[in-house]
């Protein structure tokens, strides 16, 4: 356990003058409280922190047992000496070889001590509270970009990450409101995960504690945005091999709309999205795909097959083969021919 002495520094609440008092009757009666429950030992950090090593023979419950030493504390401080301290956990660890691994987990629990309170005892298990308190309207950046992930799309995603390294590097936010803004968007990465990708979340929320623990460490705006590149690159291939696995059939359900709707004005992948029942950027990454093309570029190719055999087999005029094949204007659909042919609608008539 890390115990934290709440307020040392103001001076109208612990005078500078009886810190050392101060810690010395903490660091006792702490002790004292220790050995009454099981056995461990208090050490003494500098300034306002001490660590409690909590030690028992039986390992059975010892997380509960931890946490009520720990409340015990704090209460005996708050009662007696009117000082309230905030005491963080780590893991229970079998031997003292892991004893680190504890100091490190209750170190990164301690780090957000200003988001879940002062005056209280912190484990690990309540960061994960945290996932339930993200904003249900979040920044627009990070909606957007949990949206990019959700739909999979991985070069999207990573593109509003690079916007939003830019411009964090460009304001002028303190590094403690640069990590919790990061700690905000990964939480609401994991919130979204848990409902539209609930195995990677199952597989991945043991690491959760690691990203507090990491992005509290961290002293640039670079570390903090690679960190957030892998959980993101994680999360969103996940949901394009999960999406395509799902919705890769509707492509052949699209080019049959296509082919019998290429003469129609203005046809757009919204409206085909709409059909399909799909959202059109995604619908666009999962077309281009499977069909190795674009789908502005497959139903140009539709369009110029169909004019080139009207032209090839019929006396229509340009323009009503323009009409035909989804053009409005008769400019338009030449330059487009020409562009894909090499050719103008005219010079190919001849040609045939």
């Amino acid at each position: 356990m890390i115990l934290q002495i709440d307020d040392y520094t103001q001076e109208d609440i612990h005078p500078r003058a009886e810190h050392k008092q101060l810690r010395k009757i903490i660091a006792a009666h702490a002790e004292k409280i220790l050995c009454q429950r099981d056995y461990g030992g208090v050490i003494a950090l500098e300034h306002d922190t001490m660590v409690i090593i909590f030690a028992a023979d039986i390992p059975d419950d010892m997380r509960k047992r931890a946490k009520a030493v720990a409340e015990a504390v704090c209460e005996w401080s708050r009662v007696e000496i009117k000082t309230t301290l905030t005491i963080a956990l780590g893991t229970p660890k079998k031997g003292l070889l892991k004893l680190a691994e504890s100091f490190d987990e209750a170190h990164s629990v301690l780090a957000f001590r200003h988001v879940i309170g002062k005056d209280t005892v912190i484990t690990p298990d309540d960061l994960d509270k945290l996932v339930s308190q993200v904003q249900e309207t979040p920044d627009e950046k990070d909606e957007n970009l949990v949206e990019k992930v959700r739909l999979g799309l991985v070069d999207d995603a990573q593109q509003v990450l690079s916007e939003m390294e830019q411009a964090l590097r460009g304001s002028v936010q303190s590094l403690g409101t640069v990590r919790m803004q990061s700690v905000d968007l990964m939480l609401a990465l994991f919130k979204g995960a848990e409902e539209w990708a609930p195995e990677w979340s199952r597989q991945h929320v043991a690491k959760k504690t690691e990203y507090y623990s990491r992005i509290n460490e961290m002293q640039t705006v670079s570390e903090i945005v690679d960190l957030l590149r892998g959980l993101v690159n994680s999360l969103a291939h996940y949901m394009t091999d999960e999406n395509t696995r799902e919705r890769t059939d509707v492509i052949d359900d699209v080019t049959d709309y296509i082919q019998k709707h290429y003469a129609e004005h203005g046809l757009s992948l919204q409206d085909i999205g709409r059909y399909v029942h799909m959202n059109p950027i995604y619908l666009s990454v999962l077309f281009k795909k499977k069909k190795k093309i674009t789908f502005t570029g497959f139903l140009l190719q539709i369009r110029m097959t169909k004019a080139m055999e009207m032209l090839r087999s019929t006396d229509l005029k340009t323009y009503e083969v323009a009409e035909k094949t989804g053009y409005n204007s008769p400019e338009y659909f030449g330059a487009c021919f020409k562009k894909y042919t090499g050719c103008s609608p005219l010079e190919f008539r001849n040609r045939s």
